[in-house]
C-alpha cells in the first residue's frame, strides 16, 4: 500500500475544541453517546450506543466478532434502512400525538437531520441519511410508482454531487436496503402474517427483505455472507428497533429528566444484552459465516429479485394464469430462474472451507496474507497457534483458525515484536480459549505483543517464558526451542531475538525459524528436518544455500501475501530452493498450506487447500 512507518502515540491529549457549526456538532455528538448509553457499562453501553449512533466503539473484540459471524453487524452502522426506520417512527409518534400530516413531516425531518447529525461516520451518514429520507417520505406516497420515482431521483441527484459514490459499498447497501423495503418486504409480509401477529410479522419482512436485497452487495464487496444472519435478522431487526427508538427517547428524556434517561437505557440494554446472547449462540454454529467469491452475488441478486416476481405471480387471478396445457415450458419462468439461480449459487459456493478435524498429526501455515501464523493440531482434538499473522478488524488469523475448525488453543506462541507475526494475538486471545500463552525471554516485547500480554492478564490466561532448550506438548506434537537463550541480551534487530522452534510429530519434524536468517540459524544445532517454514517470508538470505545442506528438507513453505510491496518471496531464496531440491508451497497462490505425517512416512505430505492462480 505504500506504507513507509508506523507512528505509535504513547498519549493523546486534547489541547483544545473547533469551533462554529462544526464545533457545535462535536458536542452535540458527544453529549448524544453519553446520553444514549447513559448508566451503562461495557459491551451493553457500546452495543446501545453503537446501534443508537452507529459506530463498534468500545465494544470488546469477542463480542465485536460475533456481531460479524451472525450478520448482525449492520445493526452498529447507519444506513439507509436505519434512518427510514428512526424517521418512520418519529413520523408514527407525532401522528399518535394528534399532530398534523404537513406538520409532522416538516417536524420528522428536523429530527431527522438532529438524527444524523448524532452520529458518527461523516460522508457516509450523509449519503445514508439521504437515501434514508427518501425512502421515508417515498413511504408517505400512496401509489407505488410515485415512491420508486422519487427514490431513483433523490439517487440522480446524490451521484450528480458526488459520481464516484456509485462504487462506495455504503451507498449500494443503504440503497439495496430501501429496494428490499420497497419490493420484497411486501412480497414476505403475506406468508409471514400467517405466522406471525400483524406488527411481528411486518417488522419481519423488512428485515428479510433488506437482508436478502443487501446480501448480492456484501458478497460482491466482501466476499463474505453470515448464513445465520439470513434466518437471525428476522428476528434481530425487530427486537433491534424498539432498542433504536427506547435508547434515543431517552438521549431526549434525558435532557429533561437524568434519571428518565438512565431508566430507558437501562431497558434499551436489556435488548441490546439479549441480542449479544443471540450473536454469540449463531456464531458458534458451524458454518455461521461462510467467504463467498464475488460472482457468487450474481444468483443471490437472481435470487432475491424472484422473491417478489414470483409474489406477483402468485398474485395473479387463476383464470389470468395460462392454462396447463398449453403453457408447456413457458409457464413456468419463474420456478426455472429459481432454479437456476440456486444452481449457480451451488457451483460458485466454495469446498474445502470448513474441512474435518485431521487425523494425523498436521501443519498448517494459515493464509493470513502477508504476515505469518503456524497452526499445529493433534488427533486428539488439541491445537496450538505459533504467531497470529498481521493485524486487522478483524485480524485475518481469525478467519484461518475458522477454516481450520480450530475453537480452542492448547497453546498461543509469540516468536517475536514485529506487527505481521504478532498484530493478531491480542484478538486470538479475546475470542478463543487459550490455555497458555508461550513468550521468547525478551526483557522488552514491543506494544503489539505487549497487547496479547494484557489481553492474557485480562482473561486469565497463564504466560510462559520459553528459552533455549525448554518444550512445549500439545497433544502428539513437541516444540522445542532453539534460540533465545535466556538471560541473552536484547539484540538491535528484532528478527534476532525470534523464538526458534523445532516442530516434531512422530516421524514429521519441522523448523520454524520466524524472521531468523541463516546467519543465526546456521549457528544453531538444528536436525535434519522435514519441512522448512522459510524464514521472513523469503526474503533474500545469502546463507540459505549453506543452511539447506545441512537441514535437507523436503518441503520449503512461504507464508506471504500476494502482490506484497517487498518482492519476497526473493527471487535469490527461490534459486536456492530449487537447487537444493526442495519443493516450494507458498500461500499466495495456494492458500492454507497443510503438512500432515502419514502413517509409518518419513517424509512430509503437503495437503493443498484451494488454488487462486493457474
Amino acid at each position: 500500500q505504500g506504507i513507509a512507518g508506523t507512528l505509535r502515540a504513547a498519549e493523546v491529549r486534547i489541547v483544545g475544541r473547533r469551533g462554529g457549526l462544526r464545533g457545535l456538532r462535536d458536542r452535540w455528538r458527544l453529549w448524544a453517546g453519553g446520553a444514549a448509553a447513559a448508566g451503562l457499562s461495557g459491551d451493553r453501553a457500546a452495543l446501545v450506543r453503537g446501534m443508537a449512533l452507529g459506530g463498534g466503539a468500545g465494544l470488546s473484540q469477542q463480542a465485536a466478532q460475533a456481531f460479524r459471524d451472525s450478520g448482525l453487524w449492520h445493526l452498529l452502522a447507519v444506513s439507509g434502512q436505519n434512518v427510514a426506520v428512526v424517521a418512520l417512527a418519529a413520523l408514527a409518534a407525532l401522528r399518535a400525538l394528534g399532530v398534523g400530516r404537513r406538520p409532522a413531516v416538516g417536524l420528522a425531518a428536523l429530527l431527522l437531520v438532529a438524527y444524523c447529525l448524532a452520529c458518527d461516520g461523516g460522508a457516509s451518514v450523509a449519503r445514508a441519511g439521504v437515501v434514508g429520507a427518501l425512502g421515508a417520505l417515498a413511504e408517505l406516497r400512496s401509489a407505488g410508482r410515485d415512491r420508486w420515482h422519487l427514490l431513483l431521483v433523490g439517487l440522480a441527484a446524490l451521484l450528480a454531487v458526488q459520481p464516484r459514490a456509485i462504487g462506495d459499498p455504503g451507498l449500494q447497501l443503504s440503497f439495496a436496503a430501501v429496494v428490499g423495503l420497497f419490493a420484497i418486504a411486501p412480497a414476505l409480509e403475506g406468508p409471514l402474517r400467517g405466522l406471525l401477529p400483524s406488527r411481528v410479522a411486518s417488522l419481519a419482512a423488512l428485515a428479510g427483505g433488506a437482508g436478502l436485497a443487501t446480501a448480492p452487495v456484501l458478497v460482491w464487496s466482501f466476499g463474505r455472507l453470515s448464513l445465520a444472519g439470513l434466518a437471525l435478522n428476522v428476528v434481530a431487526v425487530p427486537l433491534a428497533a424498539p432498542v433504536v427508538v427506547v435508547a434515543l427517547c431517552g438521549v431526549a428524556a434525558g435532557a429533561l429528566l437524568p434519571a428518565a434517561g438512565v431508566a430507558l437505557a437501562w431497558l434499551a440494554g436489556l435488548g441490546a444484552g439479549l441480542l449479544l446472547v443471540m450473536a454469540r449462540a449463531a456464531a458458534a454454529i458451524p458454518g455461521a459465516a461462510v467467504e463467498l467469491p464475488a460472482p457468487a452475488a450474481l444468483p443471490l441478486a437472481a435470487l432475491a429479485a424472484g422473491v417478489p416476481l414470483l409474489a406477483r405471480w402468485l398474485r395473479r387471478p387463476a383464470r389470468q394464469r395460462p392454462a396447463r396445457a398449453s403453457r408447456g415450458i413457458r409457464g413456468r419462468p419463474l420456478a426455472i430462474g429459481a432454479l437456476a439461480a440456486l444452481a449457480a449459487l451451488a457451483l460458485a459456493w466454495p469446498r474445502g472451507e470448513r474441512p474435518g478435524w485431521p487425523s494425523s498429526a498436521t501443519l498448517t501455515v494459515l493464509d493470513v496474507g502477508q504476515g505469518e501464523a503456524v497452526l499445529l493440531q493433534a488427533p486428539d482434538g488439541s491445537a496450538a497457534l505459533i504467531d497470529a499473522g498481521p493485524p486487522g478488524n478483524p485480524p485475518p488469523v481469525l478467519a484461518a483458525l475458522r477454516r481450520a475448525g480450530v475453537r480452542r488453543l492448547a497453546a498461543l506462541a509469540v516468536s517475536h515484536g514485529s506487527l505481521d507475526h504478532v498484530g493478531g494475538a491480542a484478538a486470538v486471545v479475546e475470542t478463543l480459549p487459550v490455555d497458555a500463552l508461550v513468550r521468547p525471554p525478551l526483557a522488552e516485547l514491543p506494544a503489539a505483543a505487549r497487547r496479547a500480554l494484557r489481553a492474557a492478564r485480562m482473561r486469565g490466561t497463564p504466560v510462559r517464558t520459553l528459552a533455549a532448550g525448554g518444550e512445549v506438548a500439545v497433544g502428539a506434537w513437541r516444540l522445542r526451542a532453539l534460540w533465545p537463550l535466556a538471560g541473552a541480551p536484547a539484540a538491535t534487530d528484532p528478527n534476532r531475538g525470534c523464538l526458534v522452534l523445532v516442530a516434531s510429530a512422530g516421524p514429521l519434524a519441522a523448523l520454524l525459524p520466524a524472521d531468523a536468517e541463516g546467519d543465526l540459524l546456521g549457528g544453531l544445532a538444528i536436525p535434519p528436518v522435514d519441512v522448512l517454514v522459510v524464514s521472513h517470508h523469503g526474503s533474500d538470505d545469502p546463507a540459505l544455500p549453506a543452511l539447506l545442506r545441512r537441514l535437507r528438507p523436503a518441503l520449503a513453505l512461504i507464508s506471504v501475501g500476494a502482490r506484497n510491496a517487498y518482492g519476497h518471496p526473493a527471487p535469490a531464496t527461490l534459486d536456492a530452493l530449487a537447487a537444493a531440491g526442495v519443493r516450494v508451497l507458498r500461500t499466495d497462490r495456494s492458500g492454507d498450506l497443510g503438512v500432515s505425517a502419514g502413517a509409518g512416512a518419513a517424509r512430509a505430505r503437503a495437503a493443498l487447500g484451494y488454488d487462486r492462480r493457474p
